[in-house]
């Protein structure tokens, strides 16, 4: 009798708010105010818009949207690899949430305010770690 196939690890994620469906597949979780409908990312209790109390709704965010502003990082903690473009993304549910660009290089005159970016989930193995981490980032999107 054969055995069974040993399922792969999975990597656990290196945010609270980043998690894995029943499937696997990875996605940002957040909650959206049942009172007034603003989308945040992770959990809360009360939504800082209305101030709406245990009204907060679980939701798997949207991966597109677009960016908001941006900064190039030059200097980092060891290990980190720079220049590196950390930015801000306004996601097209309403949401904002912080991350890194990737695929475009480190030049001001490459970015553009309200390009349009998607998220990039990838296993990664952190400077120091042990064992690989699932992290997300953010490419242009050019669909």
């Amino acid at each position: 009798m054969a055995e069974a196939a040993t399922p792969a690890p999975v990597a656990p994620s290196i945010t609270s708010h980043l998690k894995r469906d029943a499937d696997g597949k990875p996605y940002i979780a957040g909650v959206k105010c049942g009172n007034c409908g603003h989308t945040y990312v992770g959990e809360r209790n009360t939504c800082a818009k209305c101030y709406a109390r245990n009204t907060m709704q679980p939701v798997k965010l949207a991966e597109k949207g677009k960016l908001y502003t941006f900064s190039i990082i030059h200097r980092s903690f060891p290990g980190i690899e720079t220049p590196f473009i950390d930015i801000i993304v306004d996601l097209d549910d309403g949401a904002h949430i912080k991350g890194i660009l990737k695929g475009v290089d480190p030049d001001p005159a490459k970015i553009t305010f309200d390009m349009r970016v998607k998220v990039d989930y990838q296993e990664i193995m952190p400077a120091g770690a042990k064992e690989k981490y699932l992290a997300y980032y953010f490419i242009p999107d050019n669909s």
